[in-house]
């Protein structure tokens, strides 16, 4: 596919498919969503279609106010074209647009809102985490199996210790907010300043549910510039799709719903606020878990709050030792009373009916929530299903099916999106979800486009999407352990070096010597220098640099594994910037956790080291046995055996000698230099250690001398037909009508074969066990490189048919078993006979690509038809 930037499309033609995109709840800029999100969906499209990197650029875009169309919103035309294997191409034209209501309404008065905010922030947060709560015991009792049962029951324990917690920071937010408005008052022109920055945050961010809840009109007239932009867009747009992000996705769902407009195909909504919209409406009329309405109900989470100040009274009064039985008694009485209030707070939120959220059966709803977004919370519907990998395989499945079935009402298919992981940035961090959130968004409003096939793409699309949202979550994850990590690190360091002993010895002399340097150091700081809150700062500084340092390595891994997926490819399993942010967070927690715990406990310097060691050696050896062994496996059969071991993959990814140092020869590095330099004398078991690592060494450097021996075996020939060579080459030559040597062809035909016939033999045993598909990561590369090699072995054929028969037609026949054009040519030099050309012919149809499938089964066709006639 090809990005158009030349200024082609008239705006009086209609676009393929319109494109809306609506802001969600904050201090919103025009033209801000539409290039966040546009600029996401467009770079995937060009680089998924070209398998490359390309230059974007689009036909007209406007994102200021257009003086020819003052009603226009920003919007960007763009044009794309695909081009398929018959060198036939299609064209797509797309219209995406920003619907910018932030300014559709002045701001709320501070003293207005926090009124209503005194009323709602209790109720809201006791339902927002009583709906966890909720979940999580419906889980347990879904649950079958002990294993499955306990689990579920430790997350309702855990879900419920959260309310508790919540109980006890209500009345702290609702004076929060109380000191704010106050400040406010104040005549002082610095203090209202800070004040008026902080109303004004909290304007921008609840401002807008206080507006749709309270305020009817201004929230009309949201709605109503929603729907003209929509209407806008219909104009231009054969069909259109809407994409909204929290807030935006209730306002969108609300226009939607009340103008039903046939032309809009697909919803999707990004961390939809539309069920706190749903549930802050308290004239809605709501289907209840209890038979209680909220309004009797509206006082527990006060009562929570009470409950927990008293626990606490009585508990530091027990601690104290004043009335220890007394208070332990009044703590355990209030704490079941508790543990009932946020229980019955729990199954008192409220579930939508169906008919207050379904959509027209026409439009394809896709509700998409990060893990850890604060405002959707999970799902709409506790009944609604999400798909175990991510949610979208059913989504993946429908997207490319261009036939979707007729409905008679939308309801949202959910999905689970793996941003950071984080409480507070997933809410916002959507589009920079690159490999996760993007590729879904993209690809099912790609569908609805007639210009773009998916249906001719490679039909191992639909898994590289999967892989690459799976291999997203995956990392999350581990950036997850990195932050749970880096605090147990400063935690145990904290432990060990001691409040006082080692601390302040640390700030003392950091801050005198800064005085020394600088006179902006005041002299009170080094007052403090004395005070314990700075001897922690001295220590929780370096661990956020470390932890920052640890979040670049890990957006540089990030940025790897999407650059592979932008190129429809396979991720990597063990990718080297994984494993470099993998060993640095295994340092950290050896230099946090076994030093500090050294220095507490007065562990041997040489002991540390060689439990550092240790630990950094299991870790390493994890990660590198399901990748290192196999390809040591292959290099001992290539040096020491008949050297067809060797020829099983381009040798960049066979050797990997880079992999190899990475993974053993850098810990070694590492680890062994801490063990020699060690102020202790080292012990036995040091030694051993010493010596095992110096081998691990030597070991990444016979196999780097081994990796030089083995290039002018594999490498040099290997790189004479390459993907870049002289197929390339001579397809090139020919065009240009230059001469082309037969000497060039016999040396491609004679390293082709081999390479045909290890293709071959690997599919049909992929092929007798399908499971195996799924389960290798290297397949599907390996399915695309053998069917383009088996069409240029082809074209080589033909060009050697007239030289050399014999080779030409062994070439011919090694690519037999992966094109059907190749089992055409064999049977025309008279190389395979009928027989084996109809197994051939009925193996390719079968298990072939689609465009393979089908120009197989013309060739069953037109043979059925010959021996008819006959």
């Amino acid at each position: 596919m090809v990005v158009s930037s030349a200024e082609s499309t008239e705006e009086t033609e209609l676009a393929d498919i319109g494109v809306l995109f609506v802001h969600g709840i904050g201090q919103q800029k025009r033209g801000d969503t539409l290039i966040a999100a546009g600029d996401a969906v467009h770079e995937f499209l060009a680089r998924w279609f070209t398998t490359g990197n390309v230059a974007k650029g689009t036909s007209r875009a406007v994102l200021m106010p257009d003086p020819a169309d003052p009603a226009a919103p920003a919007h960007v035309y763009a044009s794309m074209e695909q081009t398929f294997a018959d060198d036939t191409t299609t064209e797509s034209n797309w219209l995406m647009a920003e619907s910018w209501w932030a300014e559709s309404f002045p701001p709320p008065k501070f003293f207005d809102l926090a009124v209503w905010a005194f009323q709602v922030m209790p109720w809201t947060l006791a339902t927002h985490y009583g709906r966890g709560v909720r979940r999580a015991w419906l889980g347990t009792a879904a649950a079958s199996g002990l294993l499955r049962t306990s689990w579920w029951f430790v997350a309702f324990v855990g879900r419920l210790i959260q309310l508790l917690i919540v109980f006890a920071v209500i009345p702290i937010l609702v004076l929060l907010v109380a000191i704010i408005a106050l400040i406010g008052a104040i005549p002082i022109g610095g203090v209202r300043a800070f004040a008026g920055g902080a109303q004004r945050i909290l304007s921008a961010s609840l401002g807008d549910s206080f507006i749709f809840v309270r305020k009817p009109i201004q929230a009309s007239a949201i709605h109503e510039k929603v729907r003209r932009d929509l209407e806008w867009l219909g104009e231009r747009s054969r069909k259109v799709a809407v994409v909204a992000h929290s807030q935006g996705a209730a306002v969108a769902h609300e226009v939607i719903k009340d103008d039903p407009r046939h032309d809009i195909v697909a919803f999707i909504s990004l961390g939809s606020g539309l069920g706190k919209l749903l549930e802050l409406r308290n004239e809605r009329e709501t289907v209840q878990i209890t038979q209680r309405t909220p309004k009797e109900t509206s006082a527990a989470p006060f009562a929570g709050s009470i409950g927990m100040a008293l626990i606490a009274w009585a508990l530091y009064y027990g601690l104290a030792g004043t009335n220890g039985w007394a208070a332990s008694a009044f703590a355990g009485v209030f704490g079941l009373i508790l543990v009932g209030v946020a229980t019955q707070s729990a199954w008192v939120g409220r579930v939508p009916k169906i008919e207050e959220v379904a959509l027209p059966g026409w439009v394809e709803w896709i509700d998409l929530f990060a893990a850890k977004d604060p405002v959707p919370h999970g799902r709409l519907f506790d009944t609604d299903e999400v798909d175990p990998a991510c949610g979208i395989l059913s989504w993946v499945e429908s997207r490319f099916d261009p036939e979707y079935g007729p409905r008679e009402k939308s309801l949202p298919r959910s999905g689970v999106a793996h941003n950071y992981g984080s409480f507070t940035s997933d809410h916002n961090a959507y589009w920079l979800n690159r490999d996760g959130v993007v590729p879904m968004v993209a690809l099912a409003i790609a569908k609805y486009s007639p210009g773009l096939r998916l249906d001719e793409i490679d039909p191992l699309d639909q898994s590289r999407v999967v892989a690459g949202a799976l291999r997203r979550r995956f990392r999350v994850r581990w950036l997850q352990v990195a932050r749970w990590m880096t605090v147990a690190a400063g935690a145990f360091a904290l432990l060990g070096l001691g409040w006082k002993d080692q601390l302040l010895g640390l700030s003392r002399p950091t801050l005198v010597g800064a005085r020394a340097v600088s006179s902006w150091v005041p002299g009170w700081a080094l007052d403090w220098s004395e005070n314990t809150v700075v001897g922690v700062l001295t220590l929780v500084v370096p661990v956020l640099l470390i932890y920052v340092g640890l979040s670049y390595l890990w957006r540089w891994w990030g940025y790897v594994e999407s650059h592979e997926l932008y190129r429809r490819g396979f991720p990597d399993p063990f990718p080297a910037q994984m494993i470099i942010f993998m060993l640095v967070l295994a340092l950290l927690v050896e230099v946090g956790v076994l030093i500090g715990l050294g220095h507490r406990l007065g562990i041997v310097p040489g002991l540390l080291s060689v439990a550092a060691f240790s630990v950094t050696l299991v870790i390493v050896t994890l990660m590198a046995a399901s990748s290192v062994t196999p390809m040591i496996m292959r290099l001992w059969r290539g040096v020491f055996g008949d050297g067809k071991g060797v020829l099983t993959g381009p040798p960049a990814e066979l050797l990997g000698y880079r992999r190899l140092m990475l993974l053993v020869g850098i810990p070694a590095l590492v680890v062994f230099p801490v063990i020699v330099v060690d102020p202790e004398p080292p012990t036995s078991v040091a030694r051993v250690f010493g010596a095992y690592g110096l081998g691990l060494v030597l070991f990444g450097l016979g196999s780097l001398v081994l990796h030089t021996q083995l290039v002018r075996r594999i490498e040099a020939p290997w790189s004479r037909v390459s993907r870049s060579g002289p197929p390339e080459l001579i397809l090139s030559r020919l065009a240009g009508g230059k001469p082309v040597a037969d000497a060039q062809l016999r040396a491609a035909a004679e390293v082709l074969i081999p390479w045909l016939d290890f293709y071959a033999e690997s599919l049909r045993q992929v092929e007798a066990d399908p499971p195996a598909i799924a389960e290798s990561n290297d397949w599907a590369k390996m399915a695309r490189t053998a069917r383009l090699e088996a069409q240029r072995a082809t074209e080589v054929a033909r060009l050697l048919e007239a030289s050399d028969v014999v080779l030409a037609g062994r070439l011919a026949l090694a690519a037999v078993p992966l094109h059907p054009v190749a089992v055409e040519l064999a049977v025309e030099m008279r190389m395979l006979d009928p027989d084996a050309a109809l197994t051939a012919m009925q193996r390719l149809a079968r298990n072939g690509p689609r465009r393979d499938r089908s120009r197989a089964r013309r060739w069953l066709n037109e043979q059925q038809d010959s021996v008819t006639a006959g």
